[in-house]
């Protein structure tokens, strides 16, 4: 019972435009794992399947306005009550129709979309599809080379190579291929940036080398014999004696040998 709750919550549609199609694609799977898909969208053939079309009919009905909102419900429950196949109908030219401001608002929609700074290209692809999947379910053709130079408008400077790349190139990019390239950019972005044994700062270079260095000094100590660790020691003392120290000793020497 607990899973069906979850599914329910998962396909109730929002309202939202740009969001229905992936709704009634959802909606229209759950439909088919309850034998109901072929019910809503195709007219029964058959006199068994004429008989009891009505009752399933009328089952789809009640699966689609428990998977709806307000506004969504209010638009099929007075024209097609208990009529799942009429209400999803409905439904699709509504939101999926071909009215000239519904198809002009998707055009300024897809011509003014931008990738935003946290977003992959793989999301930025999602929202660009489904805007031109919306825009050819209304009938309208649009060439690889439009929706090429559209996408690359919307990414960043980082993109800028590729752009250049695409739009010098003389062979015809297909659109598919596009989507190939700029996925493969990305990946290739993403290592060169921030792949393994690539330093960020000097400083990290610095630690590094201190570190490894104080490593093999402890090391060194462990394994030399103790009279060459206190040699060694008595070395290290010397060179550390200032400069002013070693002229104020060779003074001394020189005034020594005078008197003498």
């Amino acid at each position: 019972m607990a899973g069906a709750g979850m599914l329910q919550l998962q396909i109730v549609f929002d309202g939202t435009e740009d969001k229905y199609d992936l709704w009634e694609t959802r909606f229209l799977s759950r439909l088919h794992i309850m034998k109901l898909k072929d019910t809503i969208l195709r007219e029964p053939t058959g006199e068994a399947a004429i008989a009891a079309y009505p009752a399933k009919n009328a089952d789809c009905y009640a699966q689609l306005v428990n998977a709806l909102d307000d506004k969504s419900l209010s638009l099929i429950r007075h024209d097609a009550a208990d009529d799942g196949r009429k209400a999803l109908k409905l439904l699709r030219e509504h939101y999926s129709g071909k009215s000239k401001p519904r198809i002009l608002n998707l055009y300024t929609s897809l011509t003014t979309i931008k990738m935003e700074g946290n977003e992959t290209v793989t999301d930025y692809m999602i929202r660009a599809e489904n805007i031109i999947s919306a825009l050819r379910d209304a009938g309208e053709n649009m060439s690889d080379g439009l929706l090429v130079a559209t996408i690359l408008n919307g990414l960043p400077d980082s993109f800028r190579p590729l752009a250049v790349h695409v739009t010098q190139n003389e062979d015809n990019v297909t659109f598919k291929d596009f989507k190939r390239r700029l996925r493969v950019y990305e990946e290739s972005e993403k290592m060169r940036t921030t792949g393994p044994g690539v330093p960020r700062k000097c400083g990290a270079v610095t630690a590094r080398v201190t570190h490894t260095q104080s490593l093999y000094a402890g090391k060194r100590e462990k394994t030399e014999p103790e009279k060459l660790q206190k040699k060694r020691r008595t070395s290290t003392k010397m060179i550390n004696v200032s400069w002013p120290s070693m002229q104020q000793t060779r003074g001394h020497l020189s005034t020594s040998r005078r008197k003498g």
